[in-house]
């Protein structure tokens, strides 16, 4: 069985394109700062090394193809015994893994994805889930709705727990494209030891028109120092997904995408962890209000960004 590919620091190996040279043998791993891909051939890789484009694409032995953004050398050389072979070490500032390659100037990000640590705390919608404890007769319609074919016993200890149902909590426009914060709930389907329900709220920009990936992470980028202030803490991304116009066999491309030297992760005490009354502004409470601060955040980036440093 050909195990996936995993963003832990795991080892994949894989057919990796180089220039004036063709395909190479490459082992790829991701793990934030210390993401690399070494490759290994018999021919000369210092061209590889020395590659201005800083574009890297290749397909991993599990099946996924990779399009490796903003390279630069790490090391090159030549190594083992008797039989020798060249080697050349290679960081990739930015990874996209998914069914297709993505070259950095192709403009075919649609939207980009995203999870931040804290993200509960502005949309802090907390009526979204709950359980109810003792309603035998809801679980019977359960029971009866799911059609199982069998008996199954109740009693009165049933217990049942639920989403409400609304996944859409802001959809505003700004001018980066429309924004959007939502519910990512995701269950089980139950067994013996019990049934898992659980949420994320991710965010998403639709763009304006479509980008680079290197365009669409600026895009991304300019909204993380947003909720850093109303939060009150750095805030590590836990995901990155983007929408492609491309589609293969019917079916949209997506990319995950890895940001290598993106907010390190460190360790908290617990009694660090802020409050949803801590944050600036609460957007289930008061969504205009959230809107209309990140509308105007975003409006006036630009020339933040551009002002000297006093």
């Amino acid at each position: 069985m050909i195990e996936r590919f995993k963003a832990d620091g795991t080892p994949f190996t894989g057919q990796f394109e180089v220039p004036n040279i063709g395909e190479v043998l490459g082992e790829f791993r991701v793990d934030g700062r210390r993401t690399l891909l070494t490759l290994r051939s018999k021919e000369p890789l210092v061209a590889a090394a020395r590659n201005q484009n800083g574009y890297y694409r290749g397909v991993l032995s599990s099946g996924e193809q990779v399009s490796l953004f903003q390279c630069t050398a790490r090391s090159y050389g030549d190594g083992g015994y008797g039989d020798r072979f060249q080697f050349a070490t290679i960081f990739p500032h930015l990874v996209g893994i998914g069914r297709t390659h993505v070259g950095p100037e192709d403009a075919v990000v649609r939207s980009i994805q995203f999870t931040i640590e804290d993200a509960k705390l502005i949309f802090y919608d907390f009526d979204a889930f709950a359980s109810r404890i003792g309603d035998v007769d809801i679980v019977k319609e359960l029971i009866k709705r799911n059609a199982l074919g069998r008996t199954v016993e109740t009693g009165e200890d049933a217990i049942v727990a639920y989403f409400a149902g609304r996944r859409m909590l802001m959809d505003c426009p700004t001018h980066l494209g429309q924004f959007k914060a939502y519910h990512l709930p995701s269950h089980g389907w139950g067994g013996p030891t019990g049934v898992k329900l659980s949420s994320e709220i991710a965010f998403c920009i639709d763009l304006v028109e479509p980008q680079t990936v290197a365009k669409s992470m600026d895009t991304m980028r300019s909204l993380l120092p947003f909720f850093d202030m109303i939060i009150g803490r750095t805030q590590f991304l836990n995901s990155m997904v983007i929408e492609l116009t491309t589609e293969t066999d019917g079916r949209v491309d997506w990319l995950d995408l890895y940001w290598s030297h993106a907010p390190a992760k460190v360790a908290r005490e617990k009694n660090e962890d802020p409050w949803v009354r801590d944050v600036l502004l609460w957007a289930v409470d008061r969504p205009e209000e959230f809107a209309t601060v990140l509308r105007n955040w975003v409006e006036r980036q630009p020339e933040w960004q551009n002002e000297p440093p006093r």
